[in-house]
């Protein structure tokens, strides 16, 4: 398998304070093709800027078998709802098989209260 060379995705959005904090996300390669990640692991930070603060460690895994490019980062409901109304920066790098390491997706996110509180 070639070597996964893609940019990082750039986006943005939002977290609401006390929900499960789930995204899922495809990675496709820079023709646009889905890219196989199959064994590939990965980790996440939330953090108050680039090199400040973590202010979370989202759990990441593969959503299904890797093949069809799908995985996802995670925060459960308990932690999100210790977060402080803001905007935080956050990236998401993989280390695919080949122990290749990239950042795949970056972006804001704009961490609110909701409407239920």
């Amino acid at each position: 398998m070639a070597d996964y060379t893609a940019d990082p995705k750039q986006y943005d959005h939002r977290l609401v304070i006390g929900d499960t904090y789930l995204v899922i996300g495809t990675l496709l390669d820079s023709a646009g093709a889905v890219y196989d990640i199959t064994g590939a692991t990965g980790t996440a930070k939330l953090r108050s800027e680039p090199g400040g603060q973590v202010i979370a460690t989202p759990t990441v895994s593969l959503y299904t078998d890797g093949t069809d490019g799908k995985f996802q980062w995670t925060i459960a409901a308990a932690t999100t709802a210790g977060l402080a109304p803001g905007r935080a920066r956050y990236a998401v790098r993989l280390t695919f098989a080949d122990s290749t390491v990239k950042t795949v997706v970056e972006g804001t996110i704009d961490i609110v209260k909701s409407a239920v509180d």
